[in-house]
C-alpha cells in the first residue's frame, strides 16, 4: 500500500521571516527525516499567513521531496481563476501555482470559514503547528478542536514537537468520535489521527470471530495495538445489538465484514496518499456493505 504521508499544518501565520525561518526550517528537517513521506498543509489567507507559505514554498526548494498543499477559500479560487493585478492576489496565485495541489473551502461568512478552515486542519494533519493567541480558554481554534474531540498533536511556538498520544487516548476518543456522529463516519470525513490508527499494519491482520459481547470484551482485553479490531467490534456490538440478540451474527459473514473495513480503510488512504478525495461512503453500514457483498458474490 502507498505510504501515507505524515501530514503537518502551519496555522495562525508569522511575523517575518527574521524570527521564523530557522523554526520552518528546523520543523522540515526534523520530520522529514522521520517520515518517508512528509506533507505540509498551509492556508495562504491572512498576511501572515501568506507569509508562511511564502516561507515554506521557498525552503522546498532544498526539499523538493515535501508535498505543499494549499487550503484556500472560494473568494480565492475565484482569483486564482481570474487573477487581478493587485499585488496580494498576486502573490498568493504564485503560492498556489507553486503548491503540489490545493483544497477548496468553501465559505459563507468569515466566521463559517475560519470554523470549516480549523475542522479541515484537524481533520487532515497528524500534526498541528500552531501561532495563536496562545493557550488561553478564548482561543477560537483550541475551543473548536477541544469541541471535535480528534486527538491530533498541537505545538505551540517557539516548539516544533509534540507529546505523542498514548494508544488508550487514541482507543477512547475513536470510540467517542463515532458515539458522537451516531456511528455514521463517512469516508472522507474520517480525521487522519483515526485513519492512521485504524489503517492495516503488519501483524494486524489477524481475524477474531465476534458473536457475543463475550467476545467483545475478550478483544478489549487483549493488550496489543490493534486499534482497529477493537473499533469495529465495538461498532458490530452495537449495530447488531448484542445486548439483546447475542446469536444475531453468523461467524462468515462478521468475518466478511471485517475484511470489508480493513479494504475500506485502506482504500481511504491510498486516496488520501495521492491527494485525491476519497469514495463517499459510510464506514458502519454493516447491513448495505453484506448486502453489496452478497449480490456480488
Amino acid at each position: 500500500m502507498t505510504e501515507i504521508p505524515y501530514t503537518i499544518g502551519f496555522l495562525g501565520g508569522f511575523r517575518d521571516y527574521r524570527h521564523n525561518s530557522d523554526f520552518i526550517d528546523n520543523a522540515l528537517d526534523y520530520y522529514s527525516v522521520r517520515n518517508a513521506r512528509l506533507r505540509v498543509l498551509v492556508s495562504p489567507t491572512t498576511e501572515s499567513e501568506t507569509r508562511l507559505a511564502t516561507r515554506i514554498i521557498a525552503a522546498r526548494r532544498s526539499r523538493p521531496e515535501i508535498e505543499v498543499v494549499s487550503v484556500i477559500a472560494t473568494a480565492h479560487m475565484r482569483s486564482y481563476q481570474n487573477p487581478g493585478t493587485g499585488s496580494t492576489v498576486v502573490h498568493r496565485n504564485r503560492i498556489i501555482a507553486a503548491s503540489n495541489y490545493y483544497i477548496v473551502v468553501p465559505e459563507t461568512s468569515i466566521g463559517n470559514y475560519a470554523e470549516q478552515l480549523h475542522q479541515l486542519f484537524i481533520a487532515q494533519c497528524d500534526l498541528i503547528l500552531y501561532n495563536g493567541y496562545g493557550r488561553n480558554k478564548t482561543d477560537p481554534f483550541l475551543i473548536h478542536a477541544r469541541q471535535i474531540g480528534v486527538p491530533v498533536p498541537i505545538a505551540f511556538l517557539p516548539k516544533f514537537t509534540a507529546d505523542a498520544t498514548n494508544i488508550e487516548k487514541v482507543l477512547d476518543a475513536s470510540l467517542n468520535f463515532i458515539r458522537s456522529n451516531d456511528f455514521r463516519v463517512q469516508a472522507e470525513k474520517l480525521p487522519q489521527v483515526f485513519l492512521r490508527s485504524w489503517t492495516s499494519q503488519p501483524g494486524q491482520e489477524r481475524y477474531t470471530p465476534i458473536s457475543s459481547l463475550d467476545d467483545v470484551a475478550a478483544i478489549f482485553r487483549l493488550d496489543d495495538k490493534n486499534i482497529r479490531l477493537k473499533v469495529f467490534a465495538y461498532a458490530l456490538a452495537i449495530h447488531a445489538n448484542f445486548w439483546a440478540d447475542p446469536e444475531c451474527c453468523d461467524a462468515d459473514s462478521v468475518h466478511v465484514l471485517y475484511r470489508l473495513f480493513c479494504r475500506q480503510l485502506d482504500r481511504i488512504a491510498q486516496a488520501r496518499a495521492s491527494g485525491q478525495p476519497s469514495e463517499r461512503f459510510e464506514l458502519f453500514d454493516f447491513d448495505r456493505q453484506l448486502a453489496d457483498f452478497l449480490r456480488g458474490k
